[in-house]
């Protein structure tokens, strides 16, 4: 109600909008004793960035989650026994030796 009354005195009012706005400045400062700014565009840049930070960390560590976590484990009983950790790409992430002979041979794989 009370929004109408000023809407309709300012209204008719035939002045620039940059007028207006200096006003509309110049009262808001008056009454509540600071100065009264829009927000920047670099705020919401600044927003931005960091979403998309967040969510490359997140893929980062998801990929490195995925792509380190064994899915398989292949043992080869023979002499010497080995043990071949397996990711879900099918790469060997991991090689253990069960022998003497299979330890060293898992340091040269």
């Amino acid at each position: 109600m009370m929004q109408n009354k000023i809407q309709k005195a300012f209204g008719q009012i035939c002045a620039d909008d940059a007028l207006k706005d200096t006003t509309k400045k110049a009262v808001l400062e008056k009454a509540y004793g600071k100065q009264v700014r829009k927000p920047f565009a670099t705020k919401r840049i600044y927003s931005y960035g960091l979403l998309a930070s967040f969510a490359l960390c997140c893929i980062i560590f998801m990929g490195k989650y995925l792509y380190f976590t064994p899915t398989a484990v292949i043992s080869i009983d023979v002499n010497p026994s080995i043990e071949l950790d397996v990711n879900r790409f099918d790469q060997i992430i991991g090689v253990e030796g069960w022998t003497r002979i299979g330890s060293i041979t898992g340091c040269v794989v």
